[in-house]
């Protein structure tokens, strides 16, 4: 299996940054989650131009360990992770998506979007 996968409907590296509006983050990746290699960050707004939430996708990269014999060969090197932070009322949430290897962006962003009707959600007061 190749390092980046170039499917460009599943979460990986390429879909996100060349076909689904993803930024990749500079900096310290890892002093937000630790471990991380890459963020990818995805602004949502509604109709009158409201931020609703944020979708970041963190790149978890296995290579070192793989070379090392400490990581199953068989396995993808690249492991993606999703959350979003939601807001309602005077309360905050997080949802995670944990390891998105067969998952497609279209699906990921789907669920974040379900989330926030059914839960009754506001738009993100803090970044507007």
């Amino acid at each position: 299996m190749n390092k980046r996968d170039l499917n460009k409907e599943y979460v990986n590296y390429y879909s996100l940054e060349m076909f689904n509006g993803y930024t990749k983050c500079p900096g310290e990746i890892s002093n937000f989650k630790r471990g991380a290699s890459n963020l990818f960050q995805k602004r949502f707004r509604n109709e009158a131009g409201e931020t609703l939430y944020f979708i970041n996708v963190y790149e978890f990269d296995f290579t070192e360990y793989q070379e090392t014999g400490r990581y199953p060969k068989d396995m993808p090197v690249l492991k993606y992770y999703a959350e979003v932070r939601f807001f309602r009322g005077e309360h905050e949430f997080d949802m995670e998506l944990p390891f998105l290897q067969n998952t497609t962006v279209a699906d990921m962003e789907k669920f974040f979007e379900e989330v926030f009707q059914v839960m009754k959600c506001e738009p993100d007061k803090h970044n507007q």
